[in-house]
């Protein structure tokens, strides 16, 4: 996925985490775009700390949960399943 158009939600793509934080990861997609996973979609079960778990360069599989296009703001989560 590299562009808005591709970026519908329910779409799992893979990423690369560019930043990893106590709220959750910064995952850079193909191209220029980035979503945010927050830490309440990193997992079925609780994670306090993400910083513990995740790694800057790992390859993750995710899901687009929002988009927000005039925002440049896109939402995943890595609970793959609905």
């Amino acid at each position: 996925m590299s562009t808005w158009a591709e970026a519908v939600p329910g779409v799992v793509t893979e990423g690369v985490v560019v930043k990893v934080s106590g709220e959750g990861l910064l995952i850079q997609l193909w191209g220029q775009m980035k979503g945010w996973a927050p830490k309440s979609q990193l997992s079925v079960e609780k994670i306090d700390f993400p910083e513990k778990l995740f790694f800057l360069g790992q390859a993750v599989k995710c899901r687009v949960m929002e988009k927000e296009e005039a925002r440049d703001r896109l939402t995943l989560s890595l609970v793959l399943d609905s």
